[in-house]
């Protein structure tokens, strides 16, 4: 069959197949930037802080071997420390030791005062370097000390000294037992190195005091002139 154009208003023809989907366009370019924002307020200050302390508390001691312990007893703000200090442990035993002297020699000057006239220096001719040390006044009561270290045994003390007018009645005595006769040094005229020697009693090991002690003045005033004392 064979189709005519028709000239005029002829009939539309129906619509075409729908065409393939077109390809994606280019992105297009970044826009720019955007103007900075405005900076915020400053926030409100903050509270002013307390002041705090240190001190130490208790210190107390440990038993050996435990660990020091530091513990606040306090608050955080205002500290108490506590300290524990642990004890250290005992030593071995020393060895023995040796004899505290051979031959003790003690100057008068030496001695404290225990009751009486301070002491006082004075030169004596015909003494020991010449010079003697007494309390004076000398008083019935008076008494001077000396203290000495010694191995446990008997000792001998020897006195020397002056009798003189001036002397007095002394008992020797030491860690407060008495020993020997009381020893009157009065004499008539001086009598330059007097030696007296008595025996002490048996001593302990350890520290010991010598005292002297004015039990009388017989005719004298109560004084002691004495040089030197020796321990052997």
């Amino acid at each position: 069959m064979t189709w005519k154009t028709l000239d005029g208003d002829g009939c539309s023809g129906g619509a075409g197949p729908q065409g393939d989907p077109g390809t994606n366009g280019t992105n297009g370019a970044a826009g720019a930037n955007g103007a900075n924002g405005t900076n915020g307020a400053n926030g409100t200050n903050g509270l002013n802080g307390v002041d705090s302390t240190q001190s130490v508390g208790a210190v107390v001691t440990g038993a050996p071997g435990t660990n020091v312990i530091i513990a606040n007893v306090g608050t955080a703000s205002n500290a108490v420390w506590d300290y524990t200090i642990p004890r250290g442990d005992v030593g071995p035993a020393g060895p023995s030791g040796q004899a505290s002297f051979s031959r003790l020699v003690i100057w008068r000057d030496q001695f404290t005062v225990i009751t009486g006239a301070i002491k006082s220096i004075a030169p004596s001719t015909g003494t020991v370097y010449n010079v003697l040390a007494r309390q004076n006044p000398g008083a019935v009561g008076d008494i001077t000390e000396h203290y000495f270290t010694a191995n446990s045994g008997s000792y001998t003390v020897r006195f020397q000294g002056t009798r003189s007018t001036s002397g007095g009645i002394v008992q020797w005595s030491v860690d407060g037992v008495n020993f020997g006769v009381a020893q009157d040094w009065y004499n008539m005229s001086n009598v330059y190195q007097e030696i007296n020697e008595l025996s002490v009693p048996l001593l302990t090991t350890g520290a010991h005091t010598l005292r002297a002690t004015v039990t009388g003045l017989g005719t004298g005033t109560g004084q002691m002139w004495l040089a030197k004392i020796e321990i052997y």
